[in-house]
């Protein structure tokens, strides 16, 4: 029996039409090499081969077997085989890491020319609070670090326009250490058109990106999807719209669409038919730095509140014959948060978003209605959340941890297994692996391990009389 030369070793590997053979070849052949000398071991492993690879395994286990017989031409051959196969395991062994990884998505990184102002200087009057809704929390998180988040996430340079109560909304922004941000500051709260007019000087790419502080549920994709339209059509202005027939609602500038004309209605027309002009701009835009330059300073305050308004120059656009282009996307991800009652509405959604996302991860929820879940929560894979249970701050919770009814767990660490019973409250903790929690303890600012099991005599352990009772004394007391 002769073994083939190199040149028609390679012919014949490339003459292997099964992959999935070749992945198993290259993966096994390692294993072969180092305990060839026992290849009984391994028999089976040759299943997994084609006809050509078993007779080269073989021919091998004949050669060590008989070492006088081994010429220095043989060596250099087997050397030969032996790093033609390494390199292909090599690089079936990355194919096959790579399978194995969880599939995260990558966030969306947007090209050089593009630069975003976002609008968080408004005076939140609708909130009736008297201060800004940007700090408002929304499953944990500030509102305003929604879209700051999202920016950073995608690597665009930022200019946040900063007003009514600024000294609070940066706090917010320093405590979060969040970069690649400038801020302009909005002494007068005279509009979002003002409010972008004011950020001229630090205009240093080609395209501008435009979008209001007050919308928690945009996402990435969106933006992504707005750009490539704007780039691909060459436009001058771009914005995303969605359709709403809530006619008590107007927070949001209508866009008429009629003759290649656009009409934008900053307030609610009763004149007009809803189903004429239920599509509503969303507030984010996409304009190129030479449009803003020359129609910026063309904005003229409202009649009915001295203020200048952005999506005039949507109106200004149509009538001076610019490239205009529009993205239909979902209205739940471009609401905005205008009352309390919008922040209740966005809460549930993102709420739900955040349950979902869990679920999909091997997440059971006991009822999806009650439970309060932070944005920041990690759970693992088996964990169960019982009704009513709120998991706040940074908590972790762990592999197969069991979290009853309407317990209250902030910023704490919850080990694999461990038990927590209905009615616990625990704040800033660690509870250790198998622990068992009992119902209405409280527990602050402490680490909890789990006490020893004791042995059970089987002779004197208690019968089963119909009622289950739990074993305190395997559990520590709290």
């Amino acid at each position: 029996m002769t073994i083939p030369k190199s040149d028609e070793l390679k012919d014949k590997k490339r003459k292997l039409n099964t992959e999935k053979r070749t992945n198993n070849f290259t993966i096994y052949f390692p294993y072969l090499l180092e305990n060839v000398v026992s290849l009984k071991k391994y028999v089976f492993i040759l299943n997994y081969f084609s006809a050509f690879e078993k007779l080269l395994i073989l021919r091998l286990y004949a050669i060590l077997q008989q070492p006088s017989e081994v010429t220095k031409k043989m060596i250099a051959l087997l050397k030969k085989i032996t790093l033609y196969f390494f390199q292909s395991f090599i690089q079936c062994e990355r194919k096959y890491r790579a399978s194995r990884r969880p599939k995260i998505k990558k966030e969306l990184s947007m090209p050089e020319n593009l630069q975003a102002i976002l609008l968080a200087g408004g005076k939140s009057n609708r909130f009736n609070t008297q201060k800004t809704k940007l700090t408002e929390k929304i499953c944990g998180k500030e509102m305003i670090l929604y879209p700051l988040d999202l920016l950073s996430r995608m690597n665009i340079p930022t200019t946040i326009v900063v007003g009514f109560e600024k000294e609070k909304v940066l706090d917010v922004i320093s405590q979060h250490n969040i970069k690649n941000i400038s801020i302009a500051a909005q002494q007068e709260q005279l509009g979002t058109g003002h409010a972008v007019a004011i950020t001229k000087h630090l205009w240093t790419k080609n395209h501008i990106l435009i979008i209001n502080g007050d919308i928690p549920l945009m996402t990435a994709d969106v933006i992504q999807k707005l750009y490539n339209k704007h780039i691909k059509a060459d436009a001058d202005i771009s914005f995303a719209t969605a359709h709403s027939l809530d006619d008590a609602n107007d927070s949001y500038c209508r866009i008429v669409i009629n003759d290649n004309k656009i009409r934008v209605i900053e307030r609610r027309d009763e004149n007009l038919d809803m189903e004429a002009q239920c599509c509503v701009s969303v507030g984010i835009y996409i304009m190129k730095k030479s449009f803003l330059e020359t129609y910026i300073d063309s904005l003229k305050p409202s009649q009915l509140t001295n203020e200048f308004y952005l999506p005039e120059l949507i109106q200004i656009a149509s009538n001076e014959h610019c490239k205009i282009i529009t993205t239909p996307i979902s209205f739940d991800l471009a609401r905005n948060v205008n009352t309390l009652a919008e922040l209740w509405v966005v809460e549930h959604i993102k709420r739900s978003q955040i349950i979902s996302y869990w679920m999909q991860h091997g997440v059971r929820f006991a009822h999806t209605l009650n439970i309060i879940i932070d944005a920041d929560v990690i759970l693992e894979p088996g964990v169960f959340i019982g009704s009513g249970a709120h998991l706040l701050g940074k908590t972790t919770i762990k592999k197969n941890a069991n979290i009853g009814a309407f317990s209250y767990i902030e910023s704490s660490t919850i080990e694999e297994n461990a038990k927590i019973k209905p009615h616990v409250v625990i704040t800033k903790s660690t509870i250790g692996q198998n622990a068992i929690i009992q119902s209405f303890s409280q527990i602050n600012y402490e680490q909890v391990l789990p006490a020893p099991k004791k042995a059970i005599n089987k002779s004197t352990s208690p019968l089963f009389t119909g009622a289950i009772k739990d074993d305190l004394d395997s559990s520590p007391m709290l």
